[in-house]
Parts: structure tokens; sequence; C-alpha cells
């Protein structure tokens, strides 16, 4: 018997899965199958990164959550209102490993911004943002005091590669928290501006 899946969600299969079956899905516009979407889910997180948009329509908290709306509220932010303040297209924000926090699994997101050679990965476990920065030209900018360099905190989910230095000692590689969502949006526009004047 054939699977519903949603023809999202299945678009988005075929373009990872180049073993996929069509013959043991039927397409539909309504919800899908619960086995199927833990099948889909699997193969994403054992092929990391996969796109944002791709991730999370298997992902997605149950309704049941606590946390479920703030987990598309932080999905939200990143793929379309930071990456967008860098120009960063949909397809260049991806998902390349995952934490967990509140019992909800999340991404650990990584931008690239093909327009300034731009590496961002960030997580946000509700409570704090962690960031890493890697930039092939030094970012030379105040950022008035808007982030922890730094610190003794944990980098959520981070690979231990793109954990960095501070910015302090390293201008092009470094990491940073942020408690706030405002602040975080701080850097990101500080960033953008410098970027776009330095062009």
């Amino acid at each position: 018997m054939k699977q519903k899946l949603h023809y999202a969600i299945l678009e988005d299969y075929i373009k990872y899965n180049s073993n996929i079956n069509l013959e043991d899905y039927e397409e539909t516009c309504s919800v899908s199958d619960k086995k199927a979407l833990e099948e889909i889910r699997e193969f994403y997180n054992n092929n990391l990164p996969v796109d944002l948009t791709a991730w999370v329509r298997v992902n997605s908290p149950e309704d049941c959550m606590l946390y479920k709306n703030r987990f598309s509220e932080q999905v939200c932010f990143v793929r379309d209102i930071l990456a967008k303040l860098l120009d960063i297209e949909d397809n260049d924000v991806t998902v390349i490993t995952t934490h967990n926090s509140k019992s909800i699994t999340l991404p650990v997101y990584r931008l690239y911004s093909k327009k300034y050679n731009l590496e961002i990965i960030l997580s946000d476990n509700f409570y704090l943002w962690s960031i890493s920065v890697n930039s092939a030209e030094p970012i030379d900018v105040d950022f008035i005091g808007l982030f922890n360099e730094k610190s003794s905190y944990f980098y959520y989910g981070f690979p231990k590669d793109k954990i960095y230095e501070s910015y302090s000692k390293n201008k092009n590689q470094f990491s940073f928290h942020v408690y706030s969502k405002y602040n975080l949006y701080s850097v990101f526009y500080i960033l953008r501006h410098y970027l776009i004047n330095k062009k």
C-alpha cells in the first residue's frame, strides 16, 4: 500500500534521495502518513546538510509541544530575516547538524553568502544564541558591545571545527553568544552595513 506524502515534501525528498522509489508514495495535498515522515526524517538526519525548509517540513514539533511556536519563530527569524539581511538565498540556508532543547530537535544553521564569501553557523536553545562567523576577509567593525565574546557557554550542536576564537583575537573567524534575538539582528544589520560599504 502506498504511503501518502505531501507533494512539497515529496519534491524535497526526490532532490536529496536519488534512490527513491516513487511507486512507494502517493502524492497528496493533505497530511502525510506518519511512517513516511519518520523515514524521510531519518534519511535527512543521516545525510546532512539539508536545506532548512526541507528539513523543517519533516521535523516540525508535535502540536502538543510547549515550545512548538518558539521553534517556528526561530526558523522564520533565521531564514526570512537574518539570511535576507545578507542577501542569502533560501537554498543557502541549511541544517548541518542538530541539538535538543525542551524535548525538541533543533537545527544548527549554516548561512552562506556567495556575495560576501561569508559563512555563519548559529543555533538557539531558546535561551542563548551561539554564533560563529567565517569570513574570507577580515571584518573590522565596531559591534558596539552587542555580544559576549567566546566564553564558557556551550556551542549547542556545533561541529568542533566551527568553534573559533574571540573576535578580538581573530577578525576572520570568531565565535560569540547573544541572549537576545534583537541583539543578534543588530549584529547582522551592522555586518550588512559594513559589507555593503566595503564593497
